[in-house]
């Protein structure tokens, strides 16, 4: 075939690792995934996957760049909702305290007795 004939004129040299074409709409998949019906579930599924075909195709990226990209998506969106877990839980016994209700208080600590106060 004569797109392989050519070298290296085909491929991008200088494209971004990871690829953040590819990130982002990993994270908006994983966003609103939790929220969605089955079937915008498919449709959520199908945008990160044709971007990354469109993205490979055209020679804009490797596809080592859009996996790195799913990943970091997917680590964000993780570590994230885990970090903004905490600040909730932190914030509503704050609140709690200051309310004084103290059997609502051990109720939460109960559940969550990694969260530190204060």
């Amino acid at each position: 075939m004569s797109l392989f004939a050519g070298g290296s004129k085909f491929d991008n040299n200088v494209a971004a690792m990871p690829s953040l074409h590819g990130a982002y709409p990993m994270l908006i998949c994983l966003f609103f995934w939790k929220a969605a019906s089955n079937r915008k579930r498919i449709l959520l599924a199908a945008y990160p996957i044709c971007m990354a075909f469109s993205l490979v195709y055209a020679g804009e990226h490797f596809v080592i760049d859009i996996l790195v990209g799913w990943t970091y998506a997917a680590a964000t969106f993780y570590f994230g909702s885990k970090l903004l877990d905490r600040w909730e839980a932190r914030q509503l016994r704050k609140n709690l305290e200051r309310s004084g209700s103290q059997a609502a208080l051990e109720s939460l600590e109960a559940e969550a007795p990694l969260i530190p106060s204060g």
